[in-house]
């Protein structure tokens, strides 16, 4: 009789599981218990330290709305964030930097998500991970148990070691080090510690959402409505070709805050009097002569800094308005066309298409992006 009430119990939490399309999976991001600094690059990590504490840290710089029908969700996403950027410190940066990736890039408009930031530390400790996830309800516990900062071979170099924490078997699901070289044509020179900081938390960033998404159904499904989304996108941006005499009508060569010829993608309605564009700039001269210098590498998953932005505007009794978007600021090569379309989805997405749907949205042109 008892183990009929076990299964029967079992089935019920099963079918809840299922039918529970607003199932949220909360993921935790510990502060790194410790970070080592090579004696070689000690002044160097203190004028990166001096500059993260005197930088005003505002909420709009580390996260983009997500807009999707669920208020509670959005305001404990955010309410985290406000408490982490609340006297943080430079070592902290570090999960500040896989946050930014994790919910912008990643889980962005992804109601099924909840990405919390603490600034509690493990030592990878499973029995004090299993405590941290019972006491407030994690699924998943990101951990970064070390980063070691050095010279290696004359070149700033990180690395970080990893876990990601399964509160269901109560083990790891992941355990790396990840590392990240300074190079030239990838980095800023003027910056080499943030370079690679950004650069080994940047290409962990996927193998750490994709082990979290495929233990969760409900991320699963939003992950593929998501990739069938970009596919739809991609197939209309290649087929559409640029109008650069509405570019020109819409904005004026007074306008210097506005690069026309670092325009990427447009997209206009039927009429052509409303027009939404983005627009790709490089943060350095010394970047743009190193692309012009490494074309045969274009194959190549090659990440440096970008200025990037959109400009939405309406035609009104023969007069384009138009405004500019925030600017962003990201590691992305110019000439790699995929990650401008994908930033370009990640920005209209829940306007071009109907929620959790794949379905073109017929109002796009007169959403809010247009007012």
């Amino acid at each position: 009789m008892k183990i009929t009430f076990i299964f029967f119990t079992i089935c019920l939490f099963g079918l809840k599981l299922i039918g529970q399309t607003d199932y949220v999976t909360k993921i935790l991001i510990l502060s790194p218990n410790k970070i080592k600094v090579d004696t070689s690059i000690t002044k160097e990590y203190g004028d990166y330290a001096l500059t993260f504490k005197k930088k005003k840290h505002q909420l709009n710089d580390y996260y983009i709305e997500n807009k999707v029908n669920n208020q509670e969700l959005e305001l404990k996403i955010k309410e985290s964030l406000i408490n982490y950027l609340t006297a943080i410190n430079v070592e902290q940066n570090v999960s500040l930097l896989l946050f930014k990736n994790l919910q912008n890039l990643h889980y962005h408009k992804n109601k099924h998500v909840q990405i919390t930031l603490s600034k509690k530390t493990s030592d990878k400790n499973l029995n004090s991970l299993q405590d941290i996830a019972l006491k407030d309800g994690f699924e998943f516990i990101i951990n970064i148990s070390s980063v070691e900062l050095k010279i290696e071979n004359n070149n700033t170099k990180a690395d970080i070691e990893v876990q990601v924490y399964e509160n269901s078997s109560k083990s790891f699901i992941l355990e790396e080090i990840s590392s990240f070289s300074y190079i030239d044509f990838m980095c800023e020179k003027t910056n080499p510690i943030d370079c690679v900081l950004s650069m080994v938390i940047s290409n962990k960033t996927p193998d750490i959402k994709n082990i979290i998404s495929s233990k969760n159904p409900s991320i699963i499904k939003n992950i593929n409505i998501r990739k069938t989304r970009g596919d739809i996108l991609k197939a209309k941006i290649e087929s559409t070709s640029i109008d650069t005499t509405i570019l020109n009508e819409m904005i004026p060569d007074t306008d210097d805050a506005i690069s026309k010829k670092a325009m990427k993608i447009q997209m206009l309605n039927e009429t052509k009097d409303k027009c939404i564009s983005y627009f790709v700039e490089d943060s350095t001269n010394f970047c743009r002569k190193t692309i012009q210098s490494n074309k045969s590498n274009k194959k190549h998953n090659i990440n440096m800094h970008v200025y990037s932005y959109f400009v939405t505007g309406s035609k009104t009794s023969g007069k384009w308005i138009y405004k500019k978007s925030k600017p962003y600021i990201q590691y992305a090569p110019l000439y790699y066309f995929d990650q401008n379309i994908t930033n370009f989805h990640i920005y209209v997405d829940n306007y071009y298409f109907i929620e959790d749907s794949t379905e073109i949205n017929p109002d796009f042109f007169n959403s809010s992006l247009f007012e």
